[in-house]
């Protein structure tokens, strides 16, 4: 055991600047997640609502694996600059075209799918860097301090959006988000090393590669099978929480805001602790605690109506999906070879969004028709079902490098 080990994660020099890339990044989409998020509720049905939240994570499921091979053969920073890139120029057309009164809810979408295009080529390339950097025996504490970071985005970019949405209108949030993109493009390219080795022969061979690696691999196909479970199941609160804050609670953009920090506040309460949990119920114990947690807080959402009351339910949804996907992470970097991180990574990203994105819009349409609270307490139910692929496919047990 190195000294790092004993230290942590952030005791690996490289790893700090990727912590603060990810917390950046993650204010700056969830921040025009709000944004867009509210401009829609302002004007569209349940289902153009849900719809925010497919164009934002459907590019992930389209993406994901051809991202993790970019990665892989061209290297990680490359990859997380042209990221940003297209986050820039989606936040940047949408500042110029709400300036002029010019966002009908069809480019609002359409913004919103290139935005996704660049998360979708962030996400697996920066979770998958992790494992570059950090031994595999501290892997899963370094992807849990990542989710720190994306948590804490989750408590300050929500709030930030909704203060700068309540005050100002959605403009100035998105010119917020290019300027903020734009930083990052010059961060990536002056902080981060390119430390993994370029994979070779054609690039379209890799990519198949990568779709071989799910088919093949029995440890993933269990991590990409549940993921998807988990996350559709779920997605119902990520889609519909607009609907959550104005309808249930009868709240703003600031209410709303809020509501989405507190799943962040939930997952840093649950990352701070996440060794202790991990040791103690071992990684399909965590898995099945936090989803029992998740499913018993949508069951209780829809009968609390202030926002005090609301907001716990929101911890604990908060702590249950990052209990969950913290363990099927570190089980997708493990199940594969360094060379096909990238590529198991992205596997695991297709899964995760393909199922909040498919979710998402299946909750929508079903709220526009049996309506919000049916469908939250539905939500709740479809997660506990998901309980019972734990018992036929387990966390499977991989050992550290």
């Amino acid at each position: 055991m190195t000294a790092s080990d004993h230290r942590g994660p952030f005791s690996v020099a490289l790893f700090r600047p990727l912590w603060a890339i990810a917390l950046t990044a993650n204010i700056c989409a969830l921040t025009q997640t709000v944004a867009a998020g509210w401009t829609m509720a302002a004007a569209g049905s349940a289902a153009q609502v849900a719809s925010v939240q497919t164009a934002l994570t459907l590019p992930i499921m389209l993406l994901a694996i051809i991202a993790g091979t970019l990665a892989d053969h061209l290297g990680p920073p490359r990859i997380m600059a042209t990221a940003f890139a297209l986050m820039f120029l989606s936040a940047t057309a949408l500042s110029l075209l709400a300036m002029g009164q010019l966002v009908s809810p069809n480019i609002l979408l359409a913004a919103c799918f290139l935005f996704g295009c660049g998360t979708a080529l962030l996400n697996p390339t920066l979770t998958s860097t992790v494992g570059d950097y950090l031994p595999s025996t501290i892997l899963p504490e370094g992807l849990a301090a990542i989710g720190i970071a994306n948590n804490l985005a989750r408590c300050v970019g929500p709030a930030l959006g909704g203060l700068l949405v309540a005050a100002t209108g959605p403009t100035v949030t998105y010119i917020f988000n290019a300027a903020a993109a734009l930083t990052m493009m010059i961060v990536v390219a002056r902080a981060l090393q390119h430390s993994r080795q370029d994979s070779n022969g054609p690039i379209g061979k890799a990519i198949l590669d990568g779709f071989r690696l799910a088919g093949q691999s029995p440890a993933l196909r269990i991590v990409l099978s549940r993921s998807f479970a988990y996350s559709a199941a779920s997605s119902a609160i990520w889609a519909l929480m607009p609907l959550v804050a104005r309808d249930q609670l009868h709240g703003d953009a600031k209410a709303y805001g809020l509501l989405m920090s507190g799943l962040g506040l939930g997952a840093i309460l649950f990352a701070l602790r996440v060794r202790i949990i991990r040791t103690r119920l071992g990684m399909e114990g965590t898995v099945r605690c936090f989803t029992a947690v998740g499913a018993l807080a949508l069951l209780i959402l829809p009968h609390l109506h202030a926002l005090p009351l609301a907001f716990p339910a929101l911890l604990l949804l908060g702590a249950s999906y990052t209990g969950v996907m913290t363990v099927w992470s570190a089980t997708a970097q493990l199940s594969a070879p360094r060379h096909l991180a990238g590529r198991a990574v992205g596997s695991f990203h297709t899964a995760l969004f393909g199922g909040m994105a498919l979710g998402s819009w299946f909750w929508g349409h079903l709220a526009q028709s049996i309506g919000l609270p049916l469908v939250l307490s539905l939500s709740g139910l479809a997660v506990a079902v998901t309980l019972l692929t734990g018992w036929r496919w387990p966390v499977p047990t991989i050992a550290a490098d």
